[in-house]
């Protein structure tokens, strides 16, 4: 499961999503690369202002700073996150400490994606 949480400017729990990933093709840093984009997706659908991305994944924030990507293996989704932080200047990226909300969120059952 990837997914996370997207919180308003007090910390507090404004949507949570989270995304079925087949077990067999997906790595940790797969997943984390998922939950960046639909959590990118989401804010940019709802138009929201002012927002601080937190990932907790070290491989991520490293790939998401390679100037090449052409030749990895998550170099679509990666492209997709990458594009995505450029539609909107609002987006500020840091690396933060693992969440346990979002761990929660992550292990609800799901059916779907959920938003």
């Amino acid at each position: 499961m990837a997914g996370g949480l997207i919180c308003d400017g007090h910390g507090d729990w404004f949507v949570g999503f989270q995304r079925k990933i087949k077990a067999a093709s997906s790595s940790s840093t797969m997943v984390q690369c998922w939950a960046l984009s639909d959590g990118l997706k989401l804010a940019l659908e709802r138009n929201l202002q002012g927002v601080l991305v937190e990932i907790d994944s070290t491989a991520l924030a490293r790939l998401l700073d390679e100037k090449e990507l052409d030749t990895h293996e998550f170099s679509n989704i990666l492209n997709d996150c990458r594009f995505l932080i450029d539609l909107k200047e609002e987006f500020n990226m840091c690396f933060g400490k693992q969440n346990r909300s979002t761990n929660a969120v992550v292990k609800l059952p799901c059916s779907s994606n959920t938003y």
